[in-house]
């Protein structure tokens, strides 16, 4: 290869240092913090079901508390209206009565002992505060306790007159302290559940009217025991209370009416609504006759069966809330559990398939890359014959892969096309330099030949005879033949070597159209063919080489005449239109196949040699014709079909019209 010739290098890619925005970089730590922040979502789910799990663990023990406190609180109640019957009687109780105050009393010890127990490992501060005041009220009742158990076996006259009273101070405190307890619980319970809060308001409803008929009981023994000396005090006592019971029904059988109230709820609300309503009757006609100050003759067993029934019922609807409320914990510690257990399988899984995508991420798709990059520095730095890694993947780098090693055989396909044409255009600029040469070398002798030929034939040295003549005026037309040809391969040669010059001024286009047909007419006299010219007047001056385009026009002319048959006719047409100037050349000639209209176009390239030789062609006008409109950026087209003609037109484009150009400085 010649060492003239130098092949073009692809430019090396800037080899920069990774930086924080690339995908070296960027890719895993995306990957990292998207797995990472998945995580922490889930990790904060666990704690919130944690969290619920353990509030949800905290109702039932404050629900199981609170029913104990509930138990407590009754028994402690029944206690204190066992006494107070019991020392209301003229004589001593029997061991029944007394049997049933101590079952009481141990009954409340026990509900007490097992609700103070389960708060205790709530370690909060109020209701450890609570839950000792409690402690300390039982222990101060417990000398109390015993001076009634001592009265109790005692004649009533024989008894103090205000242990009544002091009795009733101590037990109340007591129960006072068991509902403050109870509050407190009934508070935490409210914040920690709006079901929960639900039930326990169904409970601050249901116990005033548990208490309510408690007192309303007491007082009606009172006053039963007073009889017809019932004061009245007592008796307006008894009508408030009626009120205020029936008051606090309403706001329980409210509640039973609520959408929202469950159906277990409901029931023990009609069950106890049924006892309520014997109870109130039966408590009416008492109150009735005893605010008329009439004996009244009920039964007391009957009366005592009634209001317990009554007053356990109503005692009933607050322990079914509790239960229900104690069910909704256990279901949403249940939950709570579930939501737990599932955010952890889905903490463990996600930190799996995280770790194994980042672990992918790093090694299958960012490691690969970076070495198919290097690779590509590497080819791109002119070692055309590196490997590409990872061709034989089956995913998309490996597409990638294929993809770049492709490109890669690519570059080398066209650095080798580079320098076949690159040697292919050294020889065309060779073989241009070498015609330009001979051609340049051949005219000399040629004119000789010329100028002594027409010497010989114009007998300008003397007479000769006719066949001498003949001779001579043959070697002209010969030599006058070889010379055209000479100029059209000097001519192109120039063009191929880009050494052509263009002497332009200002050309009457009309008038070398003219001059050409008439230049030609002798030829198409010879070839009995006629030519026309058709030319819309007046056409415009151009800015053009007016030797070149007589070139041109006669080339297009003489070829079209030599190659229409007799009796044909060559026309020549011209006109201004938006496309500039168009030149049409047209004849009735052979014609040129579709297929090898471009190939005439071609240097040296003929349709046909044994046509062409018949009508002397060389295959170098319309190539010349081309160029030389091509180089004053015209365009020149064929269209032709076979035994019917072929049109050429050539158009002047409009920078060359001089009218055009001048509005064009003006503008």
């Amino acid at each position: 290869m010649d060492p003239s010739i130098q092949t073009s290098k692809p430019r090396m890619l800037r080899e920069d240092k990774p930086s924080l925005i690339s995908i070296r970089f960027l890719l895993p730590i995306v990957t990292i913090v998207t797995t990472f922040s998945l995580l922490l979502l889930l990790a904060i789910q666990a704690r919130s079901s944690l969290e619920q799990r353990a509030t949800a663990q905290r109702i039932p023990i404050i629900v199981d508390a609170s029913q104990d406190l509930f138990s407590a609180i009754q028994n402690v109640r029944l206690e204190r209206g066992s006494v107070n019957r019991a020392l209301s009687l003229s004589e001593q109780p029997d061991e029944h009565a007394l049997g049933e105050i101590i079952a009481l009393r141990e009954q409340s010890d026990r509900s007490l002992n097992s609700a103070i127990a389960k708060l205790a490992p709530l370690k909060d501060a109020d209701v450890r505060r609570a839950s000792l005041e409690v402690e300390k009220v039982r222990q101060a009742l417990a000398p109390a306790r015993n001076e009634v158990d001592f009265l109790l076996h005692t004649n009533k006259k024989n008894r103090p007159e205000d242990s009544l009273h002091r009795w009733d101070s101590h037990i109340d405190a007591l129960a006072n302290s068991i509902d403050d307890l109870s509050l407190r619980l009934e508070e935490q319970l409210t914040a920690l559940d709006a079901f929960v809060a639900t039930m326990i308001d169904v409970k601050r409803i249901v116990w005033p009217l548990r208490s309510e008929t408690g007192d309303d009981r007491r007082l009606i023994l009172l006053a039963r025991t007073l009889g017809p000396a019932t004061g009245e005090r007592e008796k307006r006592e008894l009508q408030s209370s009626a009120g205020r019971m029936a008051a606090l029904w309403h706001l329980v059988q409210d509640v039973a009416k609520r959408a929202s109230t469950p159906p277990r709820l409901q029931e023990a609300i009609r069950d106890a609504g049924r006892k309520y309503e014997s109870y109130r009757k039966l408590r009416d006609s008492i109150a009735e006759g005893l605010i008329a100050g009439q004996p009244v003759r009920v039964d007391e067993h009957e009366w005592l069966n009634v209001s317990d029934e009554s007053r356990v019922s109503i005692f009933q609807i607050a322990r079914t809330a509790y239960s229900l409320a104690s069910a909704h914990a256990d279901e949403q510690f249940r939950i709570a559990d579930r939501q737990f257990e599932t955010a952890s399988i889905l903490m463990l899984l996600f930190l799996i398939v995280g770790s194994a995508t980042v672990i992918y991420v790093v090694r299958g798709v960012v490691r690969p890359i970076h070495r198919i990059v290097d690779s590509m520095q590497v080819v791109a730095g002119g070692n055309l014959s590196h490997e590409i890694p990872y061709e034989n993947r089956r995913d998309e780098i490996g597409v990638l892969a294929r993809t770049l090693a492709f490109f890669k055989d690519k570059v080398s396909e066209n650095q080798e096309l580079y320098i076949a044409k690159a040697s292919a255009d050294q020889a065309n600029r060779a073989k241009s330099e070498f015609l330009a040469s001979i051609s340049h070398e051949l005219r000399t002798p040629l004119n000789a030949i010329l100028g002594f030929s027409e010497v010989i034939k114009t007998g300008m040295f003397g007479p000769i005879s006719d066949r001498y003549k003949a001779y001579g005026s043959d070697i002209f037309k010969s030599g006058t033949h070889l010379l055209a040809i000479i100029n059209d391969i000097l001519d192109l040669s120039k063009l191929g070597a880009q050494q052509f010059k263009l002497h332009e001024d200002i050309v009457d286009l009309d008038e070398i159209i003219s001059s050409c047909v008439r230049l030609l007419e002798p030829l198409a006299q010879d070839n009995k063919v006629k030519i026309e010219k058709a030319v819309a007047v007046p056409l415009p001056q151009i800015f053009v080489d007016e030797v070149r385009w007589r070139q041109i026009l006669i080339n297009l002319l003489s070829n079209a005449t030599k190659f229409t048959p007799e009796g044909g006719t060559v026309r020549i047409s011209a006109s201004e239109n938006k496309r500039g100037v168009e030149i049409v050349v047209s004849d009735t000639g052979i014609g040129i196949p579709q297929d090898q209209i471009a190939r005439v176009l071609e240097p040296f390239h003929q349709v046909n040699s044994r046509i062409s030789r018949k009508h002397q062609g060389t295959g170098l006008g319309l190539p010349l014709a081309k160029s030389l409109v091509e180089l004053h950026g015209g365009t020149m087209e064929i269209d032709s079909e076979i035994n019917k003609g072929t049109n050429v037109t050539v158009v002047i484009p409009p920078e060359r019209i001089l009218r055009r150009m001048a509005e064009a400085a003006s503008a």
